[in-house]
């Protein structure tokens, strides 16, 4: 069966019995509105949980949800929902997961890599682009995107070159670091 991940969901000592921090992958807040329930990932299995929203907070949700979520073994819980039950979006909208496999360019059309996955957080989404076994890393904000076109698997980004190619110096600075230390 095909998931697709909704966020992550964090402890918060603040919070009562079954209620919980939810941090969607994606900022169209209207999915986790429209859905009545999330599959929890525990090791390799999925647990179906239905929830109710207590409050929409800046970029989370407080959730209520029918069963306890231990976190003694684990900081964060990935959450998952079966593809096919994934709301339908208005135009011009997408989930993050739709991004995965595109081809990166410039403005000039020169090829920088393929997404490798996108990385959440609550300050934001991070597009991760693997090129000839190098990875990089771009902040997913407007600022950067010049075009997203699904229908052809594409995105470009602006400055990318300069991204890769910082990128590239901040590995070498590492290693060379490391092997000081060595």
């Amino acid at each position: 069966m095909d998931f697709v991940k909704l966020g992550v969901i964090k402890s918060d000592e603040n919070l009562v019995a079954n209620q919980i921090k939810f941090i969607p992958t994606n900022r169209n807040f209207e999915t986790i509105k429209n859905i009545k329930g999330f599959y929890l990932k525990i090791i390799d299995d999925m647990e179906y949980t239905s929830f109710k929203i207590i409050s929409n907070i800046n970029n989370y949700f407080i959730l209520s949800t029918e069963i306890e979520i231990n976190f003694d073994k684990f900081k964060n819980h990935e959450i998952f929902i079966k593809k096919k039950d994934l709301p339908k979006l208005p135009n011009n909208e997408f989930y993050n997961e739709s991004l995965i496999g595109c081809i990166v360019m410039n403005s000039e059309n020169e090829n920088y890599g393929i997404i490798n996955r996108i990385l959440d957080s609550s300050n934001g989404s991070m597009i991760e682009i693997k090129l000839n076994e190098k990875i990089y890393v771009v902040p997913f904000i407007e600022h950067f995107i010049l075009d997203i076109n699904l229908n052809d698997n594409f995105i470009i980004i602006k400055d990318v070159e300069k991204i890769a190619a910082l990128w590239k110096l901040i590995q070498y600075q590492s290693f060379q670091i490391l092997l000081k230390i060595i």
